[in-house]
């Protein structure tokens, strides 16, 4: 066969057996039905540049014979498969070419070749769709998309006892959400959803006729529905749950004087930054100046961010992974909760998903770091702060790739080359004006 460079591979698979069946192969016709089968019910999603090139290139006698050769070849009912995977303007052009074809080589209408019962690959085609369809309507998901982690593996899960895993695996995406939620709404809708859909994968295997392999269905498709929104309440409720938690935690945090600086319960120590620095490193990285209170750096997180002298001020690293920025921010001593939280949603406006503050060496500074997490938490409740605190005498800070370590001060300088730091100063003159 030649290559069409202006098809895609299942263009070109599809016009090749069309070819073939051209040429008076009538093994094409088995290979053209199961490539049919294959890019509907064989696969979640659908193959639609195999189904349209399947229709743009056969004449009415190939396509006939299709439609009759198609159940003995997959088992499975070729109208039916169009209809789980299309809906709507083109599922209804498609039939209507099927129908047009057959009626114009026989003479009569196409009226189905197969009053067995479903396969089990159209079965769970079936619910599959029905997730879609009613998931989409009651707002679920959007555009295909899964809107909540909890939604894809309580469907994904089920689906998979369709092809014969036991109830108890199947119920096994209940465990996590009960576990951890703990709610009755959740857990009722969770358990009465997965053993409405466990019976319904169950009579559909040993249904008789179509009708009651449908009606099996759709009771699957409704279980299915109700655990995901079950699991999606769930989902819900684990992110109040966090936002209660940080409420909860939204008290004083304690400082000790410990032997080089204060620190706070679980901080950790940093760690020496020379042990990390090379060249490369250093010749890019910067510092804010000598002096820096109420400054600030900001840069990618493959750049190293220094400042030093924190006595009664205190030091707040925060990066974002996704944009791979990063800010060192030297707040100044005693600032209020709101100076601090303007100036982080100034700097910061991509957000931020990591932190770390680290207190400094004089008293004050339980002020500064406890407005400095007020501030934090009242612009994202859901991030975990940490606290580090220095372990050597007046070291610089110094922010890389969203960790913070410590480096021995140069009481001449800075430890890099001095950047562009803002001052807060500078920040609040570009917001008035």
């Amino acid at each position: 066969m030649s290559l069409n460079v202006n098809l895609n591979a299942s263009q070109q698979k599809a016009y090749d057996l069309i070819q073939k069946v051209n040429s008076g192969d009538e093994s094409a016709i088995d290979e053209l039905c199961m490539g049919i089968f294959d890019a509907t019910a064989g696969k979640w999603g659908t193959d639609e540049d195999f189904i349209n090139q399947v229709l743009d290139s056969s004449d009415a006698e190939c396509l006939t014979k299709i439609m009759d050769r198609y159940s003995d070849v997959t088992g499975s009912e070729i109208y039916k498969d169009i209809e789980n995977d299309y809906s709507g303007k083109e599922e209804k052009r498609i039939l209507n070419i099927l129908d047009n074809a057959y009626v114009k080589e026989k003479g009569t209408k196409y009226t189905g070749d197969d009053d067995g019962k479903l396969s089990i690959q159209q079965t769970a085609k079936s619910i599959w769709n029905g997730i879609k369809d009613k998931a989409l309507s009651i707002g679920l998901i959007a555009a295909g998309t899964v809107a909540a982690p909890a939604i894809a593996s309580a469907a994904g899960t089920i689906l998979t006892g369709i092809f014969g895993a036991a109830a108890a695996t199947v119920a096994a995406v209940a465990g996590p959400v009960l576990a951890v939620v703990g709610i009755a709404t959740a857990g009722y809708m969770i358990y009465k959803g997965v053993t409405q859909t466990v019976q319904a994968v169950e009579d559909a295997k040993n249904a008789k006729t179509d009708s009651a392999a449908m009606d099996a269905v759709e009771s699957g498709t409704e279980g299915v529905i109700e655990t995901a929104e079950g699991a999606y309440i769930g989902y819900q409720s684990v992110s109040q749950l966090v936002k209660l938690k940080n409420v909860a935690n939204n008290k004083t945090v304690k400082l000790e004087k410990g032997e080089y600086g204060y620190q706070c319960e679980n901080s950790k120590p940093l760690d020496d930054f020379s042990k990390v620095i090379n060249e490369d490193i250093k010749s890019n990285a910067l510092a804010t100046n000598r002096y820096a209170g109420d400054t600030y750096l900001k840069g990618n997180i493959n750049q190293a961010l220094a400042t030093q002298d924190v006595h009664d001020c205190a030091c707040v690293s925060l990066s974002n992974s996704d944009t791979e920025t990063q800010v060192l921010y030297h707040v100044m001593a005693k600032s209020s909760k709101e100076s601090i939280a303007s100036t982080v949603k100034y700097i910061m406006p991509e957000g931020f998903d990591n932190v770390t503050i680290i207190p400094g060496d004089a008293v004050g500074t339980d002020v500064t770091v406890n407005n400095a997490l007020k501030a934090i938490e009242s612009i994202n409740g859901n991030v975990e702060v940490n606290f580090a605190h220095m372990n050597a005498k007046i070291p610089a800070i110094v922010s890389y790739k969203g960790q913070v370590y410590q480096m021995a001060n140069n009481t001449t300088g800075t430890v890099f080359k001095q950047g562009d730091s803002t001052s807060i100063l500078e920040f609040l003159s570009k917001i008035l004006h």
